[in-house]
């Protein structure tokens, strides 16, 4: 990859396989938890209203504070910038309430103790977890890929409202607010990380970039993370409880997705921006992009081929009610696959490379295509065409980021 001796690359096969087990220990919660709690409480307008606002808040303590790491881990590398605690403060405020109050839109009819707790939970999540980009940055930075991963585990908290309190409403209100909990003690717990390693202050060694390079970053960042969030949307003008099974079906096919991408993807991206900054040529990157897609490609269709010898022998010893058997879901999003972590990886390429601009033109299409698209093919095949939706909007956006990665790069 791009020159590398095997010494650096046994390096980052490390440091991935190691950012990565630390990923997939932390977030088994969010693998485990929508699944065991439609398994206990089954599809209802009460679980749409949870997961409508948890997919707002974990849209932006994820995909948007992921977005924000990555725009600054290029300038701690090159720059060194100090970085304004508070202002990041007010930003992550802002961003989660605004995020949180959008969702509340779109709810169904919830009781008021219900959508209080919804509310409260959800700020939590947004505002921590954006608030925490800025250290998950300085711990990728500085090689620490262990923590910000395995600190998703506070999260676990969420298990004791899930199983210890009885009525739907209740246990949803505190489950929201246990995760919330959880992710404060994640940001104090990396807080202490990043004051232990002495970089919570560091000096100003060359002009810092222009604001437009972040602020391209982070744009591009909201507008191709819209997509799940479009479709949760989409789906809740459908029967009650499509919400849930969306949810459900992500869950599962996004268990593989993160496998390959947790750990693989935070190494990939700081050791470019590297690259850049040491003006080493990076001409070998054609390659990294086909060898990504087509051993994705080759991944996805042997899990599929599994799955389709395991399900019929499961379903002799267990029963598989109507609502969890979301196979055909699965299998239509493990198609995406592919397309979805080639695209990653040539957005983190443009980003490292200055050309930020470009993911957020190709984001604003992504997303406009995927409005129009889930609106219409829903109308016809409901769920199934929201999917089929992603699928293509997906696929249309890895080739717009491969051409652009061939133009600017090369």
């Amino acid at each position: 990859m791009f020159g590398l001796k095997p010494d650096k690359w046994r390096s980052l096969i490390r440091l991935g396989s190691l950012s990565t087990f630390a990923q997939l220990i932390g977030r088994m919660v969010n693998f485990f938890f929508p699944i065991l709690l439609l398994a206990r409480f089954g599809g209802s307008a009460e679980t749409d209203s949870f997961f409508l606002v948890l997919a707002g808040a974990f849209y932006v303590a994820g995909t948007l504070a992921n977005s924000a790491a990555d725009a600054l881990i290029p300038y701690i590398l090159a720059y060194k910038p100090i970085i304004r605690v508070r202002s990041w403060l007010l930003a992550s405020v802002l961003i989660g309430t605004l995020a949180i109050t959008i969702c509340l839109f779109f709810l169904p009819e919830t009781p008021f103790r219900l959508m209080l707790a919804l509310v409260v939970g959800g700020l939590l999540i947004a505002i921590s977890g954006f608030y925490s980009s800025r250290l998950v940055a300085l711990c990728y930075a500085h090689n620490d890929f262990v923590t910000p991963g395995i600190s998703w585990l506070y999260r676990g908290l969420v298990f004791f409202p899930l199983f210890l309190v009885a009525g739907v409403v209740e246990s949803l209100a505190y489950c929201m607010l246990a995760l919330g909990l959880g992710d404060l003690l994640r940001l104090g717990h990396l807080s202490r990380t990043v004051k232990k390693l002495d970089l919570l202050e560091v000096k100003v060694d060359s002009t810092p970039p222009t604001f437009r390079y972040f602020l391209a970053v982070m744009v591009g960042g909201v507008v191709m993370g819209l997509n799940p969030i479009v479709d949760r949307f989409v789906a809740s003008t459908l029967a009650v409880g499509q919400v849930s099974v969306l949810e459900m079906s992500e869950r599962l096919s996004g268990l593989f997705t993160m496998v390959l991408t947790v750990g693989l993807l935070q190494v990939l991206h700081v050791e470019i921006s590297r690259v850049v900054n040491d003006r080493i040529a990076a001409s070998k990157l054609s390659r990294l992009l086909g060898s990504v897609f087509f051993s994705v490609t080759f991944l996805v269709l042997l899990v599929i081929a599994i799955l389709e010898l395991v399900m019929p022998m499961l379903s002799q010893y267990v029963e598989l009610n109507d609502f969890v058997d979301v196979q055909l879901y699965v299998y239509i999003l493990l198609l995406s696959a592919p397309a979805t972590i080639t695209g990653m990886v040539c957005a983190r390429i443009l980003i490292a490379f200055n050309q930020s601009l470009d993911i957020m033109v190709i984001g604003i299409v992504a997303t406009l295509m995927n409005v129009v698209l889930s609106i219409w093919l829903a109308a016809y095949i409901e769920l199934t065409g929201i999917l089929l939706a992603t699928l293509l909007v997906y696929s249309i956006t890895m080739l717009l980021l491969m051409r652009q990665v061939k133009l600017r790069v090369y």
